[in-house]
């Protein structure tokens, strides 16, 4: 079955065809979940999937233009070995945000989703990542390949950049369940690179929000040869926290609560406590 459709919505009567063509300048939408086996030609408009999605089987292709793309759930396959696929999607129909994965090692070919999603992810408040200073979308991944890692090209232009975020200092959290900060690669003005990704979720872009703060204390002051006993602490830290304490005589050490015995008054000063959490967020 080939399809060329003009109208504005596209109907549940057919969920897989060879060829499908949308030529609609106002933008089409889907009214069900549909396969396309062979061409998918965005010829004008975008094509909204909503809550729906768009599969391109395998070997299928699609066609597009500078200012045609999908919005909405791009569904493509990945083969075995090494794979490098890329999403013509965008998160509205005013920008276009291209993203390309780089799969090491697919044991087991699959099929993976990819969404551009306006907004803040709805759960920043509890990450390190800047609210203000950030992308204004998130993407969505899904899939069922298996591989060893993968590589995501974000791209994105002038107007998805908030606040006068540095994009050179992006970096990226992945929600899934929970927070994790892949490594990131090469970063510019329109692209970032997020590298090492083992599994899916959601993937957010912005600068890194730090709240952690020590909260040193001892027991001082002492006499003479009694133990001078540091407590470390701190809050607002993300993950694991490192402690480091520096002090008099190059004094240094990575516990949290050291002690040091039999003190006298070579060892009087300030003694100061670095803690760095799991983002790399320090606090003196």
């Amino acid at each position: 079955v080939n399809k060329s459709f003009t109208g504005a919505s596209f109907g549940t009567e057919i969920t897989s065809v060879n060829n499908l063509t949308f030529n609609n300048p106002l933008g089409s939408r889907l009214s069900t979940s549909i396969t396309v086996n062979g061409t998918l030609s965005l010829l004008s408009g975008k094509l909204n999937t909503d809550a729906n999605s768009i599969t391109l089987a395998s070997g299928a292709s699609i066609s597009r233009n500078d200012t045609t793309w999908v919005i909405g759930n791009l569904v493509k396959q990945v083969g075995t070995g090494n794979a490098t696929v890329a999403f013509e999607v965008g998160q509205d129909s005013l920008t276009y945000n291209p993203v390309s994965l780089a799969f090491n090692s697919v044991s087991s070919a699959g099929t993976v989703s990819v969404r551009a999603v306006s907004g803040a992810h709805p759960q920043v408040g509890s990450s390190v990542l800047s609210s203000t200073k950030r992308l204004n979308y998130y993407l969505t991944l899904n899939g069922t390949a298996t591989f060893s890692s993968y590589d995501i090209t974000a791209n994105y232009t002038g107007i998805n950049v908030l606040g006068s975020a540095n994009t050179a200092a992006l970096i990226a959290g992945r929600y899934n369940s929970g927070w994790s900060y892949p490594s990131m690669g090469t970063r510019t003005s329109t692209s970032a690179v997020v590298s090492g990704l083992t599994g899916f979720g959601d993937l957010a872009l912005a600068e890194l929000n730090c709240t952690i703060a020590a909260t040193p204390s001892s027991n001082s002051p002492i006499c003479n040869g009694n133990a001078i006993n540091l407590t470390g602490g701190s809050t607002g830290g993300y993950g694991t926290i490192t402690n480091s304490w520096a002090g008099p005589n190059s004094y240094s050490s990575s516990a949290q609560s050291p002690s040091i015995t039999n003190a006298s008054s070579s060892d009087a000063g300030t003694y100061t406590l670095t803690v760095t959490d799991s983002a790399g967020c320090q606090s003196s």
